[in-house]
């Protein structure tokens, strides 16, 4: 048992009421605690004595308790959580006087005239706390409990989904069950987080989760968070799996440990740094699941990203033997988006809310507004036109006391027949929130409506701001003077501050725990249609009917402006919100700029799916207002594309960069278009088309005078050469290229043509000159940090070690490229990694790794279309066939590989298929088809084959081994003397470089006799 006087973090662990990243505040205070006795139970289930018994009675206590005078307030956030619908955009255009601000105008500001007070006295009155038991959703508290002690008593791992539409009590549910599950078994680890953002972090409902478990908040350094990290963990593991676990879930949560021995190393042997990570979660959990019960909690599940999905798929699998019940809230979009949610072996239970039943709607609007009675004409609004969301509901109530229908206090109230008359019911949800704003005092109102142009998260700090805007004029454009802040200062803060108190009673906005903004309380809307009903409240005149008020633009551009003067203003998630608020504002050039460097960001730190949708945004912003501008950024997106191996989408960009070229009548633009393109050509397997843009882009380069796009037209030009096996003409130009570069001392440059000039040696069998220039490559992409060309480095050098025999070092390099292109997002390089990993894992007969290698590889040059890596691919999984017995399946996948090959021209490629046949054929010499040896067997044609093809393209070195194969063939099947010659041509050759295989084949003869 997890006792907490021996485990510090156990306080937060097993008492907690609430995440940390859900604590309450003023309107989203603690849902009402059961009110029972558990001293006895506490003693048993800590004793051990009959646990299970009294966890069953424990858990039968039913929650719909009368409500008594010591309960704890809930409001619609705590009760129902903060899910939401997206209704229909409305137009309402209420007119805020501009005096009605929270700042005063004018003289009144300066000459310090007592300012009335924005929150009236009768907001007490009107915003008063809501109290409710939990209604209509009995039978599916009971099915939880009932699932749980199942979970419990069977030692057996249960998944439940708890799926209903927003506002339905998904939320209050999930925390009631674990509320009775904390009460009735302190010693039970109960988890909470919840997924926020789609776009978020990957595993953000389980990082909250783990947070809540180590004691985390929201704003800590990273460095803390590492330290309490590990503080648990050394708590709960063995020793000797605490560094692994520590480092993995750190990495897993966002806070890695810099230069992490652990995270490199696995990265390098096991491949899968991810599936590391949910092992490292997985271990963590269990322990706790051996020592007492275990409910993880997972709330808004539908905006769950994959990785979150998959993880909770691994732990509902590989946890079956382990009382552990996970308990997820979403919406239907979540089995939408993943109709594979919770099939497998593992016991899944789906849980639906419907609608509340008519009694229980009118027992929840008596019991929140606190009356006895409800007319029917009120049940009858809530169940058909707000359709029984308890969500709905809440808010009824909330309009029933605000436009004063209701009379008398919270205990003896009673609803008023005569107002009820008087007020319009409202037609909907929307609606209803709608003439609750409406209704607000106006200072509250204005606030609110200032405050939903900052998001549907804000800021105090930023509300302040408008406020204060009032006080610049044409006479004082930098403020008031000195002397006369002081005074304002705590007026304006004041008057916000009971403002936001008062609109936090109402239930309309709720006061974060923690902030992203560090120094800055932090607010949200409870409902983000809240958020989006207030803004369509900014007043327009009659000139401004279209688009957008003057007052909404002003406070988007003063929202904008305090995020840039912000110190971390200038990181990229605040350039992106800022860039929404200029866009918003109607400065569509200042937008596409801040876009523009918010996807720049996101680029350096690799993160190319985001660098990319910014740069689109950016574009979008500009318009024809900037060409130049616009061809710099279409330049950067498609070099993003192309990095993250979206071939297609580059050239489709470049190909516009290249017409934006023409209107401006840009030559050297074009030809970085031009050699753009040759690239991409090149990459899909298409020389013909990658020479034909190659050499319009070297003669523009010339006819503009640019040296370095000269040289690097060059070098591109050589590696498709090089691809075609014209190893005499590649060498030259990537020559020439170097030369040009090192006058130019562009040691980037410099590199790709040493890389180059490195690859041609190790072809022709120059393994000393290769490698001199590949680690020169490598020394230079240190140098200047050019983490995509270290990567491409180390899988040069790491396919020179293969061609030498030296198989441990090829795997050390392919490893470490593998972990440096899962950090990076370089996915052409990754593909070209993992089909050298699964070469390697057939030449060591570790035939289910190499499969696992090679359909990755085949699987991401499928879905990017790179032709080149799908053959290298293709050609590798006919041999891993071959050597796990499937003749068949190897002869049509090495075909497939020739066809491709010869397709797109690519002779060494089509020559590797030959061989790959070659040795397929060659197994079944042995059989009565290949017992003719008069005649040319198809082992022989396919070795003739790949021989000329690598006579032709002066691939000494593979013509070597071509020709040893052939002579051992032949010689297995009687063929003396030709094989005999064969493996004497071979031997020459490799003797000639210096090869230690010569002196093989030198033994070999001798032990033939020849």
């Amino acid at each position: 048992m997890i006792e907490e006087q021996d485990n510090p973090t156990g306080k937060i662990m097993a008492r907690r009421a609430a995440p940390a990243q859900m604590e309450r505040t003023l309107t989203d205070l603690e849902i009402i605690e059961l009110e029972s006795d558990f001293d006895d139970l506490r003693e048993n289930v800590l004793a051990g004595d009959g646990s299970d018994d009294v966890i069953e009675q424990e858990l039968s206590v039913d929650v719909d308790v009368d409500v008594s005078e010591d309960e704890e307030v809930i409001t619609a956030d705590s009760v129902y959580g903060s899910e939401y619908d997206t209704p229909e955009e409305v137009d309402t255009s209420p007119h805020l006087d501009s005096t009605d601000n929270l700042e005063p105008k004018g003289d009144r500001g300066r000459t310090g005239n007592k300012v009335k007070k924005t929150v009236p006295s009768s907001t007490a009155e009107t915003a008063r706390a809501l109290r409710a038991p939990l209604y209509g959703r009995n039978e599916q508290l009971n099915e939880l409990k009932e699932v749980f002690l199942s979970t419990w008593n069977d030692r057996r791992l249960s998944l439940v989904t708890l799926l209903g539409e927003p506002g339905s009590g998904k939320t209050r549910v999930a925390r009631e069950f674990a509320r009775s599950v904390r009460a009735a078994i302190p010693n039970a680890l109960v988890l909470w987080g919840v997924a926020t953002d789609p776009e978020g972090a990957a595993y953000e409902a389980i990082s909250g989760a783990l947070s809540e478990r180590f004691g985390i908040g929201q704003t800590e350094a990273p460095e803390d968070v590492r330290e309490k990290i590990a503080a648990s963990v050394g708590e709960t593991l063995p020793a000797p799996l605490c560094e692994e676990v520590t480092h993995l879930i750190a990495h897993l949560m966002g806070a890695p440990f810099p230069e992490s021995p652990v995270i490199d190393t696995l990265a390098r042997e096991l491949r899968d740094l991810d599936m590391r990570c949910q092992i490292a979660v997985r271990r963590f959990l269990e322990q706790h699941a051996d020592r007492g019960p275990l409910v993880l909690c997972l709330d808004n599940m539908e905006n769950a990203r994959v990785e979150t999905i998959s993880l909770v798929n691994y732990l509902a699998q590989s946890m079956q033997d382990r009382p552990v019940m996970i308990l997820t809230a979403a919406c239907p979009e979540l089995v939408e988006r993943y109709p594979q949610w919770g099939h497998g072996e593992m016991g899944h239970h789906r849980i639906d809310l419907e609608q509340m039943e008519r009694d229980d709607v009118g027992l929840l609007l008596r019991s929140l507004i606190g009356v006895q009675q409800i007319p029917d004409e009120l049940v009858d609004v809530a169940c058909d036109r707000l359709h029984g969301s308890p969500r709905a509901i809440y808010d009824l109530a909330r309009f029933l006391i605000e436009t004063r229908a209701v009379e008398g206090d919270e205990r003896n109230g009673s609803i008023s027949a005569k107002r009820l008359k008087e007020i319009e019911l409202p037609a909907a949800h929307e609606d209803l929130l709608r003439q609750r704003l409406q209704a607000l005092p106006r200072g509250e109102q204005q606030l609110l409506i200032q405050a939903s142009a900052v998001g549907d998260v804000f800021w105090t700090g930023a509300v302040v701001a408008l406020a204060r805007a009032v006080a610049v004029s044409p006479e004082q454009p930098d403020g008031p003077p000195l002397d006369e802040i002081g005074a304002l200062v705590v007026r304006t803060t004041s008057e916000v501050a009971a403002a936001l108190a008062a609109l936090c009673q109402r239930g309309l906005i709720v006061e974060a725990s923690a902030s992203t903004l560090a120094g800055e309380q932090e607010y949200r809307f409870a409902y983000p249609p809240i958020q989006r009903l207030a803004y369509s409240m900014f007043r327009r005149t009659d000139e401004e009917q279209q688009g957008l008020s003057r007052d909404c633009l002003r406070c988007h551009s003063l929202v904008a402006q305090w995020l840039d003067l912000r110190p971390e203003g200038r990181l990229e998630k605040r350039q992106e919100q800022v860039a929404e608020q200029l866009e918003r504002a109607g400065d569509r050039l200042g937008a596409a700029n801040r876009y523009r460097r918010a996807a720049n960001c996101a680029r350096d730190r690799f993160r190319g799916d985001k660098a990319a949708r910014l740069y689109r945004q950016a574009l979008a912003c500009l318009g024809e207002t900037d060409l130049g501008t616009r061809l710099y950024i279409w330049h950067d997106l498609g070099s993003v594309y192309q990095a993250i191996g979206d071939l297609d989408a580059a050239l489709d960009v470049f190909e516009r960069m290249l017409r934006l070229s023409w209107v401006v009548a840009s030559r050297p633009k074009a030809a970085v278009a031009y050699n753009k393109l040759g690239r991409l050509w090149r990459q899909k397997g298409n020389p013909r088309l990658a020479l034909e843009h190659l050499q319009r882009g070297l003669r523009m380069y010339r006819e503009s005078g640019d040296d370095r796009g000269v040289a690097s037209s060059l070098d591109d030009i050589a590696r498709v050469h090089w691809m075609q096996g014209k190893q005499e003409t590649a060498l030259d130009l990537s020559a020439k290229a170097l030369e040009m570069r090192r006058r130019l001392g562009d040691k980037r440059s410099m590199a790709v043509s040493l890389a180059t000039i490195g690859n041609i040696e190790k072809d022709r069998g120059l393994f000393e000159e290769a490698e001199a220039c590949l680690r020169q490559a490598l020394q230079l992409r240190e140098e200047t940090t050019d983490r995509p060309g270290h990567a491409e480095s180390l899988t040069d050098l790491g396919e020179l070690d293969f061609a030498r025999g030296r198989l441990a070092d090829a795997r050390q390099h392919w490893e470490t490229a593998l972990c440096d292109t899962d950090r990076i997002g370089a996915g052409p390089i990754q593909m070209r990694v993992l089909s050298n990993l699964g070469s390697l894992a057939v030449r060591q007969g570790q035939i289910n790794d190499a499969h696992e290698y090679l359909s990755r590889a085949l699987d991401a040059a499928n879905d990017t279309d790179d032709q080149r890596s799908r053959i290298e691919t293709l050609h590798t999984m006919g041999l891993a066939e071959l050597a796990d017995g499937n003749s068949s399946r190897a002869k049509s996948t090495a075909e497939e590989a020739l066809v491709l090959a010869q397709e797109s021209e690519l002779a060494p490629l089509a020559a590797k298929a030959e061989m790959v046949l070659a040795e397929i054929h060659a197994a079944t010499i042995f059989d009565a088809s290949a017992s003719d040896t008069s005649s040319p067997s198809g082992a022989d044609l396919h070795f003739a084959r790949a021989i000329q093809i690598f006579r032709d393209c002066s691939h000494d070195l593979q013509l070597a081994r071509a020709l040893r194969r052939l002579g051992e063939y032949r010689i297995e099947r009687g063929q003396w003397d030709s094989g005999k010659a064969a493996l004497q041509e071979a031997k020459d050759i490799l003797a000639r470089l210096d090869l230690p295989e010569a002196d093989e084949i030198e033994r070999m003869m001798r032990e033939l006799g020849a």
